[in-house]
C-alpha cells in the first residue's frame, strides 16, 4: 500500500548554518497521545499541527506516561492513539520540562511553544503510530 504525506511548510527561522547545531547528539524519543483530529493531521501532513489555542504541544518523556494521560478524565470517551517522534537531545533545550502530576498525569514531560513547532517538525520527521487501542487486533482474532 502506497502512502502519501503532504508536509506543511512555514517559516521556521532555521538557517542552513543553524540546523546542524540542532541535529547533533543522541536521539530522544518523545511520546504524544492524540485524538482523532490530531491523528488526521499526523496522517495527512506528517506532523502534529499547531495548537488551536496557540498554546504549543506537550509530550511525555515515556510511553507509559502517554498511556496514563489517555486514561485521564478529560480524555474520557475520546479515541486516543499513542505516537512518538525522535529529536536530537540538544533540541530539548528549546522546550520547557515539567512534571505532569497525578495518577492520570504523564509524569516527566516537555512543552514546546507554537513558535518552536516548525523547527521541531523539521528535526524530527513524521510521527510514528505506536498504539491505537481502539483498532481491533485482526491477526489474533480480534474481529468476530
Amino acid at each position: 500500500m502506497e502512502s502519501s504525506v503532504t508536509f506543511r511548510t512555514q517559516s521556521s527561522g532555521l538557517s542552513a548554518s543553524t540546523l546542524p547545531d540542532l541535529v547533533r547528539g543522541e536521539p530522544v524519543r518523545l511520546y504524544r497521545a492524540v485524538g482523532d483530529i490530531e491523528l488526521d493531521d499526523v496522517l495527512r501532513f506528517g506532523d502534529y499541527g499547531f495548537s488551536p489555542s496557540g498554546g504549543g504541544k506537550y509530550f511525555a518523556l515515556t510511553e507509559e506516561g502517554a498511556h496514563r494521560f489517555t486514561a485521564a478524565s478529560i480524555n474520557r470517551g475520546t479515541r486516543m492513539t499513542i505516537t512518538c517522534i525522535e529529536v536530537p537531545e540538544v533540541f530539548l533545550q528549546r522546550g520547557t520540562r515539567f512534571t505532569d502530576p497525578g495518577v492520570q498525569g504523564a509524569g516527566s514531560a516537555i512543552h514546546f511553544a507554537d513558535a518552536v513547532l516548525p523547527d521541531l517538525y523539521q528535526v524530527s520527521g513524521p510521527p510514528q503510530i505506536l498504539d491505537a487501542p481502539w483498532v481491533p487486533d485482526v491477526l489474533s482474532g480480534g474481529i468476530s
